[in-house]
């Protein structure tokens, strides 16, 4: 369960399509956290689902 591996209390899925950007103030407290691998297949389905090319 992803609920397992991130500290949330429910299992959650990134959400990118529409991108907006978020005031870093609203970042005040700190719910779950992500191993470097999970992020980087977030990252991963991020740059295939806006079909980024550098």
């Amino acid at each position: 369960m992803l609920s397992d591996r991130s500290g949330l209390h429910e299992d959650s899925a990134p959400i990118f399509l529409p991108i907006r950007s978020v005031a870093v103030e609203r970042l005040i407290e700190r719910v779950g956290e992500l191993d470097v691998a999970l992020v980087e297949e977030i990252v991963a389905g991020i740059v295939i689902g806006v079909d980024y090319r550098p």
